[in-house]
């Protein structure tokens, strides 16, 4: 690639829609561009952008993340020489397929899939030596003159934009018409463009060295434990992995600041802890520096799923059966009251949302959490969000002025005058005010951290909930979920549902009644009686016989509907709605299809 000559870098400044072209693009300093985008961090004053002969043996990687470093004992990606023009970046963003596919070349490589546009990808590596998986990172390589490009279009850019990309609504099309902007003005020569912009987009409307993960919808943690140290992610497919993407200190500090700012907050070394969510719902936990970790700044991102799970998608992974999902159906369609329990990451959340849709569609609906994790199709729907305080704390409750907790939220709650009532997770006093809600006709959803119904019950006893146990019979479900161990692999299980049947009058303890428990050998047990679903049958007049030739039905039409292919949370509430509207015309479906189905 010929040298470009330096006059072009010396021309009078031109005024562009958007951005000031600059007389003398010289990187003046190192904080002058944000770092998170950062390719080599200049030192000092580094000279005007030149073009570098291709034979010099540099890196062909960008520092961030890069894909060609090594973490542990991962072996390296294959360097290829520039002077092969298709394949001077990973087959995602090449123009020509290779023959072979990254998987094929290295044997290590068990899985790689696209994230976007080929540009990026995922290899997922075995390491032989630890015997684990490694999660790797695959971006376009940029040569050196590539990114000596890519450095000097990103400073021009923060030097001279003149507003914030985020706002706009256009924000792709928008950077993209500056980039070519600045590629014409300079007269800036590169072979693939689309590299430098996929560089651009990244950092400037994206997350940055993250931003894949942010993108990969198998991902559901993220977690940086400090400088140095290799990210790590949780996989849907292979759970905890180890990545490719490292930070160093100073990187690392700028780039909390940065996702403090995405959230709309600050952190600092004054307020080096903060609880965020990002504008798509997934939740930041942060800390800054070596204030309060001693490995230096730290971060976990647990993702935000916009499509939620329907209990049509639980069935299927096997978190819980047919004929649970039916129990659910009906439990909430008779407004019985229901608390899902688990430990971390059982999948408390995933399973409330699943069962709230089977809420009928023109029910009042309020859901108060921390943060927004609950989705429905719903329209007559309140979304209610507690709101952290700002300034110092105020005398009177410990808090800081202007904060707005779980306990308002459902105080105000009672007030709007709701069907149903979900409460994201219970901890401190607003458990009262859900317990309350209970008793006077509401029908509350609600999680728990606990392992087992006599848990559940001893955590709303004792501090700091504290609830008596007269206000704990109003509960009707308790329905505990787990990671469970099944061919070697972690899956989440509902391994017990139990109904409160109320307060024994003499010994003051707790009636309960074990519907259902998992057993890993044959699946998910019946006990052969339900009370829930005996005292249903007797508020409609049905007998009991009656009432579960119904249960059974509704399990029929949950396998009808996988059958049948229903695949996301829309037609999944649609559905529903056709069963409430017309049942005789779903059921007769349901029973012929099947009829028709033994037949074949």
């Amino acid at each position: 690639m010929a040298a470009r000559p330096r006059k072009n870098l010396r021309k009078r400044p031109k005024r562009i829609h958007g951005i000031k072209a600059e007389a003398k693009p010289k990187i003046e300093s190192k904080a002058e561009y944000p770092r998170w985008g950062a390719v080599d961090e200049p030192v000092g004053n580094e000279p005007a952008l030149e073009a570098v002969p291709d034979t010099e043996p540099k890196t062909e990687y960008p520092r961030w993340g890069a894909v060609d470093e090594p973490v542990g004992n991962k072996a390296k990606f294959d360097a290829t020489p520039e002077t092969e023009s298709k394949t001077e970046y990973p087959r995602w963003g090449a123009v020509d397929e290779p023959d072979a596919t990254e998987a094929e070349k290295d044997p290590n490589i068990i899985e790689s899939y696209e994230i976007e546009n080929l540009m990026s990808g995922i290899n997922i590596r075995l390491d032989t030596v630890k015997q684990e998986h490694a999660y790797e990172v695959v971006e376009p390589k940029l040569t050196e003159t590539e990114e000596e490009t890519l450095r000097f279009v990103k400073e021009t850019l923060v030097m001279t934009l003149d507003m914030d990309l985020e706002g706009l609504e256009r924000k792709e099309a928008y950077l993209e018409e500056l980039f070519e902007r600045i590629m014409k003005n300079y007269e800036l020569k590169i072979d693939d463009p689309k590299k430098i912009l996929y560089y651009l987009k990244r950092d400037f409307l994206g997350y940055g060295p993250i931003d894949v993960f942010m993108k990969d919808g198998l991902l559901e943690d993220i977690s940086c434990n400090g400088n140095g140290v290799p990210i790590y992610v949780f996989h849907k497919n292979y759970e905890g992995m180890r990545t490719n993407v490292v930070f160093d200190e100073m990187e690392l500090d700028s780039f909390v600041i940065k996702l403090a700012q995405k959230c709309g907050k600050h952190i600092s070394i004054a307020d080096p802890m903060l609880d965020a969510s990002f504008p798509d719902g997934s939740r930041l936990q942060a800390t800054y520096s070596k204030e309060i970790t001693a490995g230096g700044s730290s971060f976990t991102i647990r993702k935000f799923r916009e499509i939620p799970f329907t209990p049509l998608d639980l069935v299927k992974y096997g978190t819980f059966s047919a004929k649970i999902a039916a129990f659910y159906w009906l439990m909430v369609e008779n407004g019985k009251n229901m608390v899902i329990a688990g430990g971390t990451a059982s999948g408390k959340t995933t399973t409330t949302n699943a069962v709230s849709l089977f809420i009928p569609p023109t029910s009042k609906i309020v859901t108060i959490e921390d943060t927004r994790e609950i989705s429905l199709p719903h329209e007559n729907w309140i979304k209610s969000i507690t709101r952290l305080g700002m300034g110092g704390e105020v005398a009177s409750g410990g808090g800081k002025g202007g904060e707005i907790d779980m306990y308002e939220l459902l105080k105000a709650a009672l007030r709007q005058r709701p069907e149903y009532i979900i409460v994201g997770e219970i901890r401190g006093k607003e458990a009262m005010v859900a317990f309350q809600a209970m008793t006077t006709g509401h029908i509350v959803y609600t999680t728990v951290h606990a392992e087992s119904t006599a848990t559940v019950i001893h955590r709303l006893e004792s501090q700091p909930i504290n609830i008596p146990r007269m206000l704990i019979q109003a509960m009707d479900v308790v329905s505990v979920q787990a990671q469970v161990k099944t061919g070697g692999k972690k899956q989440r299980r509902i391994i017990e549902i139990t109904e409160v049947l109320g307060m024994d009058p003499e010994t003051k303890e707790m009636r309960i009644n074990s519907v259902f428990r998992y057993d890993e050998a044959g699946g998910y047990v019946y006990s052969g009686r339900s009370y829930m679903i005996e005292r249903i049958a007797q508020s409609k007049g049905m007998t009991i016989r009656a009432m579960e030739n119904e249960w059974n039905d509704r399990a029929g039409v949950i396998e009808w509907f996988i059958e049948q292919g229903v695949d996301n949370y829309v037609d999944f509430a649609n559905a529903i709605v056709k069963y409430y509207k017309n049942k005789e015309s779903v059921m007769r479906e349901v029973k012929n299809s099947r009829r028709i189905g033994h037949s074949g």
